[in-house]
C-alpha cells in the first residue's frame, strides 16, 4: 500500500561556536533576571527567527561560491547551490570551515553569492550555507582574539 521507507542516516547539527554559546548564556541570564528569575511559564516566548538572530554571526564577507563545491549537504553530498533542505543539514567539504547557515538579503546574494540559491532564507530553509577557507577563518578567529 504504502512504498518502501529507506532509513537515512541522521546528520549530526554542527556544535554551536564559542561566541553562540556565550550569546545564549547572555541571552538566558538577561532574560532571567529581566523577569525577576521567577517562574517564566506566563512569558512570551521567542520566536525561531528571532532566537536565529539572536545567534547568527555577522556573516562572513567571504563564502565560498556554491560553484568551489564548498558546500555539503547531507551525506556529504555537494550541494551546489549552498542551500540544504533543512536546519543543520548544511556542512563544508574539506579545507572549508562551517561558518553557519545564514539569511542573506537578496541584495548581497545577488552581488556577492549570485550562484547561492535567493531564497533559502525562507521556510523551510535556515539559510545558505556559508564555508569559509579554512586558513582564513582561522586567521580571523586569531585576529578576534577567539
Amino acid at each position: 500500500m504504502y512504498g518502501a521507507m529507506e532509513e537515512s542516516t541522521p546528520v549530526e547539527a554542527p556544535a554551536l561556536a564559542p561566541a553562540e554559546i556565550k550569546a545564549v548564556r547572555e541571552l538566558l541570564s538577561t532574560t532571567s533576571s529581566s523577569i525577576g528569575g521567577s517562574d517564566v511559564t506566563d512569558q512570551k516566548g521567542m520566536s525561531a527567527e528571532e532566537i536565529r538572530t539572536i545567534l547568527s554571526p555577522p556573516p562572513p564577507p567571504n563564502c565560498a561560491a556554491a560553484s568551489t563545491g564548498a558546500c555539503l549537504r547531507r551525506g556529504g553530498v555537494v550541494d551546489i547551490d549552498c542551500c540544504a533542505p533543512l536546519c543543520g543539514e548544511g556542512g563544508c567539504a574539506p579545507g572549508y570551515t562551517y561558518a553557519g547557515q545564514i539569511a542573506f538579503d537578496l541584495e548581497t546574494l545577488l552581488s556577492t553569492y549570485p550562484d547561492f540559491f535567493p531564497f533559502c532564507g525562507e521556510q523551510p530553509f535556515c539559510g545558505n550555507t556559508c564555508c569559509v577557507p579554512s586558513d582564513e577563518w582561522d586567521g580571523a578567529r586569531a585576529a578576534a582574539g577567539e
